[in-house]
């Protein structure tokens, strides 16, 4: 099996990030490849995170990651 990793980082995108996370990972592949959601949080203060881990408890494809720094580029190193 394959795996494509979509790297998102994030910060107070409550309003989005949902629809967006499951855009994604209803994406058609090809046979024998499978897809994970990485989302680096930067300290969300506006549901985001509790959006995200909502998704995570309930499909393992989805990742949540801590970014402290809340810099799009730290979250992108750190989900690497």
């Amino acid at each position: 099996m394959s795996l494509v990793s979509a790297i998102v980082p994030c910060r107070n995108e409550a309003a989005h990030i949902e629809r967006f996370c499951i855009s994604v990972i209803t994406q058609h592949l090809p046979e024998g490849w499978d897809l994970e959601v990485l989302s680096a949080d930067g300290q969300s203060d506006d549901g985001t995170r509790v959006l995200l881990n909502r998704l995570a408890a309930a499909d393992p494809r989805f990742v949540v990651i801590d970014n402290p720094q809340r810099i799009v580029s730290c979250g992108l190193n750190r989900a690497i």
